[in-house]
């Protein structure tokens, strides 16, 4: 009994060290992180686990008490339990889920049949369904019906009746998904799906996992500057800046989205020396930028030094 404890605590050991070795490898050959500083990183993934491990070792060498023992062999077989464990909560989710056609998001139910039925186009049934289902419980790793609207999976020419109907049903416009907001997704969809999450409640001031309101998503190229016009008269904080202090038309600026950081200066939000700067290297790297051009115009009758 004791060699096959041993031989088991020694296994786990040798496994525990392989797998530390690999992730050093792998964390010098990545690439450094913001302005190479990714110690901490390498010490809380790394450094600890090492540590850890080396001290499971001292005491199962060391000691003759049966309980510090039995608990080095669980410290390190603790990361093949987890394994293991995932494992089996996947092979029960495969069952779960299985579909005939493969997996879905959710399981056999309303649920499931509304996903069909608005894949398939089927309109008057999904409203149907929905009606007496929770449109908002979620599925696998958190799906909901909204956000499988919103995703990229979704065929686009029945994107906003299915999106119109499920807002109709209840569905939270503003109910995260995999840390992202609907209306962070429905940003790059055009105007009308914006519309439809803000006419149902969406807040464009709610803030994303990131720390910036959820508008700013609206700065960012190719997202149609008719979407960010439509979150500005729907209560946009134009005073609003992201966990870093960034406005919201420095952002644009840094997204080099020109027409989202004149439309935000000409519904009232201010500039600031950053943002300067962001134009004047715009201008000097392309001055036939008829946009840009309008910008400084607008900049200089507002008193900014940008000569």
């Amino acid at each position: 009994m004791k060699s096959a404890i041993e031989f088991v605590f020694w296994l786990a050991v040798a496994g525990d060290a392989m797998a530390l070795a690999m992730f050093l490898m792998l964390a010098m050959a990545a690439e450094p992180g913001v302005n190479g500083r990714y110690g901490f990183e390498v010490a809380g993934m790394f450094l600890i686990p090492a540590c850890l491990l080396a001290a499971a070792v001292l005491v199962f060498t060391h000691s003759r008490s049966p309980a510090w023992r039995a608990v080095s062999l669980m410290l390190t077989a603790a990361p093949w339990v987890f394994v293991l464990a995932l494992k089996a909560r996947d092979a029960v989710d495969d069952r779960v889920y299985a579909d005939a056609g493969g997996r879905s998001f959710f399981k056999a139910g309303a649920q499931r049949e509304i996903a069909k039925a608005i894949a398939a186009g089927d309109d008057a049934a999904a409203a149907a369904k929905s009606r007496a289902a929770d449109v908002n419980q979620p599925g696998y790793a958190g799906m909901t019906l909204l956000a499988l609207v919103l995703g990229p999976q979704h065929p686009a020419p029945h994107r906003l009746q299915a999106l119109r109907l499920l807002l109709d049903a209840g569905a939270d416009p503003n109910h995260p998904v995999h840390d992202r907001l609907p209306l962070e997704m429905a940003c790059r969809l055009g105007p009308e799906a914006v519309a439809l999450l803000l006419e149902h409640g969406a807040d464009p001031n709610r803030r994303t996992s990131g720390g910036a309101p959820v508008y700013f998503a609206a700065t960012g190229l190719p997202v149609p500057v008719a979407v960010l016009k439509i979150l500005i008269d729907h209560g946009a904080d134009l005073r609003a800046v992201d966990r870093d202090g960034v406005t919201a038309p420095l952002k644009a600026a840094e997204n080099e989205n020109w027409h989202a950081v004149l439309l935000l200066l000409r519904s009232g939000t201010a500039w600031d020396q950053a943002l300067l700067e962001r134009v004047k290297a715009r201008r000097q790297k392309q001055p036939d930028d008829d946009t840009v051009t309008e910008l400084i115009r607008f900049l200089e009758r507002r008193g900014a030094p940008l000569l």
